[in-house]
């Protein structure tokens, strides 16, 4: 049957990750293993290209024997120690994502972060969803099909290759394919947004360019660098510190005509600002370059920090905010005549007489509008700051009306184009802005309005909500879109229930992840400050539990599931789980259901003691192992007992000095590191306890003091996690030393 074409897809732009400080080294080898992947696998569109054996990650077995043959090789080892193997997700990510654009780098297990591999030596299997510029080389490649052996070889080794055409070509291609990369870089203690096409305008001028950030390279640019540093930009060269012109300065003129027609065709969501000159206040301001971006959209899940990102940035006293609703309309969000009760001068009977009059009330964003100006009329340069709380759910076409037009910025950030507002409007703005004398005649008489240079509109939105507006294309485009992802934030928050505990970023991590199985929905998801404590609490009380976080999960996320068997609302009930409605979360024994609740979706109660938890999250965080993946089990010795993993490695060694009253601190320092249970400084005596923290530079001991029979100390490693607690297990119960450890 015929159909016509499904309506376009409302994509959003890339995450620059310009914060990112992972590196992505020998590219050429990089880009030859993508290329060998994608012809190793007939060409499909996605390849698992990794897998973990014995712990190692290595190349996928279904892969091995047609690379050997592709390539004419018998060892794989130069494969499996390629940086898509090596290299942290991040910087794969940036380099192959942002930079070269040839696909995207995912996770086979979906619930990993993105960031799990930053810390520690930690890797996990991966894949490859190509796009359309492999194809691109590959079309080319095949021109060339009898050197290709050849050249695959040399770059896969991260050398040049005696095909010395096909180098550029690929080269050329690798470049152009990098052209639409945004990046930043800070100089003069200015930060600068720039793309290729912002150097080469330079060189053909006859200038150099300055290639190293004044901090760090972080972000793209940092990848860029060792692209160019690696000799595979065909343009430009590194010469310490400074970008120079490889080529004549006609070849350079001729690439950087193309590329910036190139540019002009691509529909632009974001403007490319270079900053030249900023006052000195407004750069103390800057948050990850935001301020730069007028109109921003904070979007993303519940609870993922979307005001307290813009909280950062702002205060009470340089901004207003407003929240939109169904009910919000122009009047409500700009002003409106409404009656008021004034004073006629007339004392009757000792009082003074009050009638009704109207006044025109301004609202929110005339109250920005005039605040913003006004600081512009006092040579004010600082941000004024307009935020709208939960955008989309008012009706923003008519709440906005012929504002809309002011949407459009120039370059110099003040409206493109300007609107002659209602007679209300401009009679306001007259009274307003009589006195000023530094502002526009026609915006101090209030005959047109434009957005002043120093207003900012920042936005947030739950992508989650129901019963909202839409928001049309043309509005969208005028604004840019920073994505809040889940991520655990700085405060350790626990979940009270009874007399037992639930660490909130597990429990979040675990059920986020149930909720993906089910409904395959990233808004539907909680972030971390979903539920937030009262004051400086970091509890989160039982009845704030279940009156805002299970009731939300019942009524907004498994409302349509409740008889699927994936249903997180199902208890324990002896060797069977059963069906749970929400009412058997209130009145009596409603704690125990909970626990039921937790104990059937696998969430375990933590240690009580906030020092233990903090220390094993943090060793956990620095072995980059994701909460969802995290061991939060007790343990029992020889039978008795519930121990938390820190709890148990000082419980264990405590008896053991118990047992053994009669040695000293080095005897029992040498039995442990004897073990080799794989925590860092497992057992110190005094002296190399006090030796390594004056060494070091962090205030945290990260050790705790054991008192021995004989009177000394000492110092038993807090540094205990769900990546090494289980070998101490294993080595005290091979130790044969009167305790067993068992998992409770």
């Amino acid at each position: 049957m015929k159909v016509p074409p499904k309506s376009i897809i409302e994509r959003q732009e890339l995450n620059l990750r310009q914060g990112i400080k992972s590196s992505l080294s020998n590219i050429r080898s990089v880009v030859a293993l993508i290329y060998i992947l994608y012809r190793c696998n007939n060409k499909k569109a996605i390849v698992k290209y990794s897998e973990s054996t014995n712990g190692q990650i290595k190349l996928h077995s279904s892969l091995e024997s047609s690379i050997k043959s592709f390539l004419g090789i018998n060892d794989l080892s130069i494969i499996n120690n390629n940086p898509l193997f090596k290299s942290q997700m991040e910087a794969l990510q940036v380099g192959i994502e942002l930079l070269l654009k040839l696909g995207k780098v995912e996770f086979v297990n979906n619930t990993l972060a993105s960031s799990a591999e930053r810390t520690g030596g930690m890797r996990y299997e991966k894949m490859i969803k190509f796009g359309t510029n492999i194809q691109i080389i590959d079309t080319f490649l095949s021109c060339h099909e009898s050197k290709l052996q050849t050249f695959l070889n040399s770059w896969i080794n991260n050398k040049d290759s005696e095909e010395k055409y096909i180098d550029s070509g690929i080269s050329k291609l690798l470049t152009i394919f990098s052209e639409e990369t945004q990046f930043k870089i800070r100089c003069n203690d200015q930060e600068i947004s720039f793309q290729q096409e912002g150097i080469y305008k330079e060189l053909i001028s006859g200038n150099t360019v300055i290639s190293k950030d004044e901090h760090e390279n972080v972000g793209p640019f940092r990848v860029f660098k060792s692209f160019v540093k690696d000799g595979l930009h065909p343009y430009i060269v590194d010469n310490s510190d400074e970008f120079a012109a490889r080529t004549s300065s006609s070849d350079a003129l001729e690439y950087y005509q193309m590329v910036s027609n190139a540019l002009d065709l691509i529909p632009k969501r974001t403007q490319i600002t270079v900053i030249t000159e900023q006052d000195s206040t407004e750069s103390e301001s800057l948050i990850d370059n935001k301020s730069l971006q007028k109109q921003i959209i904070f979007y993303g899940a519940p609870g993922t920090g979307k005001s307290n990102k813009i909280e950062e940035c702002t205060n009470d006293s340089n901004r207003i905010r407003t929240t939109f609703h169904p009910d919000s309309d122009y009047s409500t969000f700009v002003g409106a005549y409404k009656p008021t009760m004034e004073e006629t001068g007339v004392t009757v009977a000792g009082k003074k007489e009050t009638r009704i009059a109207y006044k025109y009330v301004p609202q929110a964003f005339l109250k920005a509008y005039v605040n913003a100006w006004n600081k512009i009329d006092a040579g004010d340069t600082s941000s004024y700051y307009l935020v709208i709380e939960e955008i989309n759910r008012g009706n923003c076409a008519q709440i906005f009306g012929d504002l809309f037009q002011l949407l459009d910025r120039g370059d110099n950030g003040e409206s493109k184009y300007a609107i002659s507002p209602d007679d209300d409007v401009r009679r306001f703005l007259s009274e307003q802005f009589k006195a000023k004398s530094n502002i526009p005649e026609t915006i101090k008489n209030g005959e047109e309005m434009r957005l002043p240079s120093n207003l900012y509109i920042w936005a947030t939105m739950n992508t989650s909500d129901q019963s909202l507006f839409p928001i049309d294309s043309a509005f969208k485009r005028r604004w840019d879109w920073e994505y809040m992802p889940i991520e655990k934030g700085n405060k350790d928050f626990v979940i009270e229930i009874g007399d037992k505990n639930y660490d909130w970023w597990n429990f979040i991590s675990i059920i986020n992840g149930k909720i993906d199985e089910i409904t395959g929905s990233e808004d539907k998801k909680l972030g971390y400050w979903f539920a937030k404590p009262a004051g400086d609490s970091t509890t989160i009380k039982c009845e704030q539990f279940v009156s805002k976080v299970l009731f939300y999960l019942w009524n907004d996320v498994y409302k349509d599931y409740s008889d699927d068997n994936r249903s997180i609302f199902r208890i324990t009930d002896g060797n069977n789980s059963q069906k749970v409605t929400f009412t058997e979360f209130f009145g009596t024994g409603r704690e125990e259901k909970i626990h039921s609740f937790m104990q059937t979706n696998r969430i375990n109660p933590i240690s009580t003691n906030p020092d233990n938890i903090q220390d094993e999250n943090r060793a956990d965080d620095e072995a980059g192992i994701p909460p969802s993946k995290r061991d939060y089990s007790k343990y029992s010795i020889n039978g008795s007992g519930a121990y938390g993993k820190g709890e148990l490695v000082k419980r264990v060694i405590d008896l053991y000095c118990e047992q053994l009253s009669s040695s000293n601190a080095n005897d029992i320092r040498a039995f442990w590191i004897g073990l080799n249970t794989g925590i860092i400084h497992l057992v110190e005596t005094e002296a190399e306890f006090y030796d390594r923290i004056s060494r070091s530079a962090d205030s945290d001991k990260r050790a705790k003091e054991l008192k021995l029979s004989n009177g000394e100390s000492i110092y038993v490693s807090t540094q205990v996690g769900s990546g090494n607690i289980q070998k101490f297990i294993s080595a005290v119960n091979a130790a044969n030393i009167g305790f067993t450890i068992a998992k409770i």
